[in-house]
């Protein structure tokens, strides 16, 4: 077991290897999205302020309620029978930009935001979530 332990610690040496089968495969990315999710990151800071999406509050769930906001849209399209064209010529009323752009954006947000969520937070997280349900009932009563 000890050779086997040695040979795992001295990886053989190759002109040309590189041990990297662990790590981030970032040329995976779509770049043309990924430049379409930035133009929407460009109209928040003009509207906002820079990382302002950091400090919303309430932001994981805000976040993915506009990421549905937005693909409703989309739905909607889809319920009537829109071409492919008409659904890839959408654009944003506020920003211009296409609600794919923005759902991608919004769910960037979420993740980031729940990657920092520890567990400090979850009775904060509970009640947080129990005033929203609440708030939500109090307006689809009126």
């Amino acid at each position: 077991m000890e050779i086997i332990d040695n040979i795992r610690k001295e990886p053989v040496k190759k002109e040309g290897m590189k041990f990297d089968d662990n790590k981030l495969q970032w040329h995976l990315l779509p770049m043309d999205a990924i430049e379409e999710e930035i133009k929407v990151l460009m109209v928040g800071v003009e509207k906002y302020l820079p990382n302002n999406w950091q400090k919303v509050p309430d932001g994981i769930i805000r976040y993915i309620n506009a990421s549905f906001r937005h693909l409703s849209e989309i739905v909607k399209m889809l319920n009537e029978d829109k071409t492919l064209e008409d659904i890839s010529e959408m654009k944003d009323p506020d920003t211009g930009l296409h609600p794919l752009a923005h759902i991608a954006c919004d769910i960037h947000f979420a993740l980031s935001l729940l990657s920092k969520y520890n567990s400090f937070d979850d009775e904060i997280w509970k009640r947080r979530i129990k005033e929203i349900r609440e708030e939500y009932s109090e307006e689809r009563n009126r």
